[in-house]
């Protein structure tokens, strides 16, 4: 009898055409587009026929516990084996394509089907009209991972002068494949991930909501039980008070903090611009904090210069990112130390420096800084409290003004904050 089909181990290299290597070309440059295994299928059948003789392709992949699932198909005459048929690769005729990466050429489908009639596909492709077949492994890093292949309604259309050429593009074609795949499970995680941080964001959001007017309530009695209100108190009931208000100020302003910081992420944070008197500003919010800079037992400096300096911003969001970089600027300063705020203008922007002598960031943690959460020291032992949004939305505000923040800073020598924002 004779035998219908047979393997090729190697390829064979040919010569071809110029107009049919402009056509590979097209091939090549298509399959590092970025298209999905689809589009490369379809690309590939558009394209080939003045390569090789071409009424059908057929991809198919490696799936779990060893099948083979057909993944997309292509053909001129009506489909009857389509995408989704599945089947074991162990004991199948493709399994010496796959362990053995070799290519299996069949001259003539009805007499493959006489020598092997317990094939179940062979059938379906002659009565889609196919006669003959070339079937290719799909290899990356000589690991299998599918079967490419090419079917045609005559008998014989396929020759060793096909192989070379056509291993090199299943190879270029596996390797398309996986970066497709790999780049549609990045997108799927980066989805995840953003549908996760929009959960977030909207907890967060209830959360501070709801948060602040309990907190307020229990802020309003403080306030009024200090003032004896509700009649007099002793020393240590005043003192033990005070420590509920600061207690409870630090809370307030974390979640004012974060109440902002989800609206500016959410897209519904808006500002209200007018003009400022820059100076002015930054000398009121500086005066304000210097009693809890003191008592920390650092000095406070102040350089506004002599020159006026405008700008139009929401001057209570620019007070919040100074009184930001300020409370930042102490918490990691210890006594005795120095904190000095500068102003200036230079090249049509204006800006305010926050400087330190604090403990400093390590160069590796610089880049970290402005994100949310971020803590220079992590874990339950830190030494220094905070949420790690600070900055973030001391940054985020400058940014939504039209500025920005920089650092520059020495571990060991402190740090120095630039807010820098356009001079009107």
């Amino acid at each position: 009898m004779t035998v219908s089909f047979y393997f090729l181990d190697a390829p064979t290299v040919t010569t071809r055409p110029a107009t049919q290597q402009d056509e590979l070309v097209r091939v090549a440059t298509a399959l590092n587009e970025g298209n999905t295994p689809e589009q490369l299928i379809d690309i590939l059948f558009e394209t080939l026929g003045t390569l090789i003789p071409i009424d059908r392709i057929g991809l198919a992949m490696l799936g779990p516990e060893g099948m083979l699932v057909s993944r997309y198909v292509r053909s001129k005459p009506p489909i009857l084996l389509g995408k989704g048929a599945a089947g074991c690769i162990v004991g199948s005729s493709l399994e010496p394509i796959l362990r053995e990466r070799k290519i299996r050429i069949i001259d003539d489908l009805e007499a493959y089907m006489v020598e092997h009639p317990h094939s179940t596909t062979t059938p379906l492709l002659i009565q889609e009209g196919m006669r003959s077949s070339l079937t290719l492994p799909l290899l990356v890093e000589d690991r299998p991972i599918g079967v490419l292949f090419f079917t045609s309604t005559r008998t014989y259309a396929y020759h060793q002068e096909h192989v070379g050429f056509l291993r090199g593009l299943a190879g270029a074609l596996a390797v398309a494949i996986e970066r497709s795949a790999m780049v549609a499970e990045l997108r799927h995680a980066n989805q995840e991930l953003r549908t996760v941080d929009q959960l977030k964001t909207n907890f967060l959001s209830n959360l501070s909501h709801e948060l602040r007017t309990p907190l307020s309530q229990v802020l309003s009695y403080s306030y009024a039980l200090d003032d004896e209100v509700a009649g007099s108190l002793a020393p240590d009931q005043h003192a033990y008070l005070k420590q509920i208000i600061s207690g409870a100020e630090c809370l307030q302003d974390l979640l004012s903090n974060l109440f902002d910081f989800t609206a500016l992420e959410a897209g519904v944070f808006s500002l209200e611009r007018v003009p400022v008197d820059f100076k002015a500003l930054v000398s009121e919010v500086a005066e304000d904090l210097r009693p809890s800079v003191e008592k920390k037992g650092l000095t406070l400096h102040v350089d506004l210069g002599e020159d006026a300096i405008g700008l139009e911003g929401d001057p209570p969001r620019l007070a919040q990112i100074l009184r930001i970089l300020l409370h930042n600027a102490c918490k990691f300063t210890p006594p005795p130390g120095d904190v000095t705020v500068k102003v200036g203008r230079c090249q049509g922007q204006v800006w305010a420096e926050v400087a330190d002598t604090g403990i400093g960031i390590a160069p590796e943690q610089q880049p970290h800084i402005f994100q949310k959460f971020f803590q220079v020291e992590g874990g339950p032992a830190r030494p220094y409290g905070g949420a790690g949004l600070g900055l973030a939305l001391a940054k985020a505000l400058a940014e939504a003004h039209g500025g920005t923040i920089t650092l520059q800073s020495e571990l060991g020598k402190g740090s120095v904050f630039r807010l820098t924002l356009p001079q009107t």
